[in-house]
């Protein structure tokens, strides 16, 4: 609208010419509104401030101190914009990105079999090499290998092309007999091999037959543990070593103008592909000596470093699904939304697009006159939490509730698992990811699988749906209660040590501590809230929230988590000791080192202060 009347004035002229109908009245509705919102995001021009621009071009100036100073500032997106220095005037300000790169290394395309035969032999005489891979997916098991680079040692990297495409191309070696002669220096166990994403690496040579062996590094993994925020290989670079690298985007464009890789010229990829690996040496020296240093390093090897494998094996493996049972549900949730449509269209009085934040909002607050929440830009709040305070407010909301939840499961998951079965393989290869929480946790993308609802009949219908081939078995393995059997190892608190020592059920246990009746009168009711109490502890739970997990009253669980602590003191003192710890250090840390930084545990602000005592107090768990 804005393009066709040029301004909102322009559109509010011409009102009763817009269509459709039910547009003109909803920009009637929010005409003072929208007004306003124009008023508040224009900028105010007539500040009185005095510019002279030719007084800012730059004559002279040390491009590697101010790129010291982006450095401490993490300007790093800047860092390529920054104009390089002339010997004689000014920099060439405006002239458009300049491609930064580190340190000169010696780049050599390997492209004969005589070269290969050379770069093989002296792979076999050295301790450690560097490996990275340039492919045409992000996602290995689609991935078709365009070059591999390598260096033997720091300052010298080389580039084995096997998959770029397109004319002016220089000569390169069969991918079969590139991989078959590089087989033999990967696969040694005796070369430890350094590599960026290794499980990357690693999946994506699987793919041709190449079994990496002896991965004992990787900087993305060693930078999580050592808690650094950005994980690119850029970032790392410039962070940790003051180096401006070459980014993909340099190579490739962006956008409409984005290259494949497979079409970037090898030469040009070579420099990039053999600055990347050189540069892990860097990061090796820098980071190896702080997981030392920090009491990271075994967690580093014997854990990060030994899930590699498993998890790049267990992506490979994939999920086979019964594709068929989820066919069936799709058509059973397709009419169950139906029917809940009809429903809800019935108690409201006229249809209405259900998943429209705005139009709910509206049949909700405006028309049912429902307690209102806050309002949005775009109107009144619908968030689920929202919805969730409405319950018993209005029968309409429990169809909502219902709707959306059956919603979701149907277009996540339902609908979405069939199609991104891998048709090479006939299953869904998922990503684990080793950094992609605080906690040290693994998380699940494309698809997300730890999320698929456990405590809804549809949620374990769609777990059903995840199958094991004939003949063969899953199995579910789980810890017996293993967040509070850890909690009583920490605390040292002798009453949880002795409920476990002799195999009681800490929940009844503790429900008849808190009730006051013997352990056989407990009730399932009584469990369930012990139950909410026990773990509630770990996660730092309120009186409030307590209140809102259980048929407690505020008050009531006031009390609960009073009586808690007075059976259980030695858990009282372990939480307000790590809150005490994370105040000082700015981290808690688990058994095995692992650290949870809070820089937020001093915070001014109450809410936010707290949230951070709260996982000051669940991470170490």
């Amino acid at each position: 609208l804005l393009q066709q009347y040029d301004s909102l004035q322009g559109i509010y002229d011409h009102i009763d010419d817009i269509t459709p109908v039910r547009l003109q009245d909803t920009l009637r509705e929010c005409r003072a509104q929208a007004f306003r919102n124009e008023e508040l995001s224009t900028i105010v021009k007539d500040v009185p401030i005095k510019l002279d621009l030719k007084a800012c071009q730059v004559s002279h100036y040390d491009r590697n101190e101010v790129a010291k100073l982006f450095q401490e500032l993490e300007f790093i997106k800047l860092l390529p914009r920054l104009p390089p220095m002339k010997s004689e005037g000014s920099p060439s300000v405006g002239a458009g990105p300049v491609p930064a790169h580190p340190s000169a290394v010696k780049c050599h395309i390997v492209n004969t079999e005589t070269a290969l035969q050379q770069l093989v032999g002296e792979l076999e005489t050295t301790q450690d090499l560097v490996i990275g891979i340039e492919g045409t997916s992000e996602r290995a098991m689609m991935a078709d290998l365009v070059g591999i680079a390598i260096s033997p040692a720091p300052g010298k990297g080389c580039y084995i092309p096997v998959g770029h495409l397109g004319l002016n191309q220089p000569q390169q070696l069969p991918l079969t007999e590139a991989t078959g002669m590089l087989k033999i220096a990967l696969e040694n166990v005796r070369i430890g091999k350094i590599a960026y994403n290794g499980k990357h690496v690693m999946a994506l040579l699987a793919g041709y037959g190449i079994k990496l062996e002896n991965l004992n590094f990787d900087p993305m993994l060693a930078a999580y543990l050592l808690g650094e925020k950005n994980l690119g290989l850029t970032a790392l670079a410039f962070n940790r070593l003051g180096t401006e690298m070459p980014t993909r985007a340099e190579l490739s464009g962006s956008g409409k103008k984005q290259s494949s890789v497979s079409q970037i010229e090898a030469n040009r990829m070579a420099d990039y592909a053999c600055a990347s690996v050189d540069i892990l040496w860097g990061l090796k020296d820098s980071l190896e000596p702080e997981l030392r240093q920090q009491g990271l390093w075994q967690l580093f090897t014997e854990v990060e470093m030994a899930l590699v494998p498993v998890l790049m094996a267990m992506e490979k493996n994939g999920i086979l699904l019964d594709t068929g049972l989820l066919r069936e549900m799709s058509l059973e949730l397709g009419q169950q939304i139906l029917t809940l449509e009809k429903e809800i269209y019935g108690h409201v009085g006229h249809e209405f697009n259900i998943n429209s934040p705005q139009q709910l909002g509206k049949v909700l607050f405006g028309e049912l006159r429902l307690p209102q929440s806050r309002k949005t830009k775009t109107g009144y709040s619908t968030e689920a939490s929202v919805i969730e305070a409405l319950r018993g407010a209005h029968p309409v909301i429990e169809l909502i509730l219902k709707y959306r939840q059956l919603s979701k499961l149907k277009s996540t998951y339902v609908d979405a698992l069939p199609a991104l079965i891998n048709p090479l393989t006939g299953r869904v290869h998922t990503s684990f990811n080793q950094t992609g929480t605080a906690t040290g946790r693994l998380s699940s993308s494309e698809p997300n699988l730890q999320n698929i609802p456990v405590r809804s009949e549809m949620g374990n219908k769609i777990r059903k749906a995840i199958i094991a081939p004939p003949g063969t078995y899953l199995l579910s393995a789980d810890y017996s209660q293993i967040d509070l059997r850890v909690l009583a190892h920490l605390s040292q608190d002798q009453g949880l040590i002795a409920a476990f020592a002799h195999d009681e059920d800490i929940h009844t246990l503790t429900a008849s501590e808190l009730f006051g009746v013997p352990t056989e009168e407990v009730t399932s009711e009584m469990r369930r809230n012990a139950k909410t109490v026990n773990f509630g502890v770990i996660y730092g739970m309120s009186d409030y929230g307590l209140e809102r997990a259980t048929t407690l009253s505020r008050e009531e669980a006031s009390q609960f988590i009073a009586l808690y602590f007075e059976r259980y003191p030695g858990v009282k003192s372990y939480l307000e000791a790590t809150k005490e710890q994370a105040r000082k250090l700015g981290y808690v840390q688990t058994v095995l080192g692992r650290r949870r930084f809070l820089p937020e545990i001093d915070s001014a602000n109450r809410m936010v202060r707290e949230a951070a005592e709260r996982m000051a107090i669940n991470a170490p768990v």
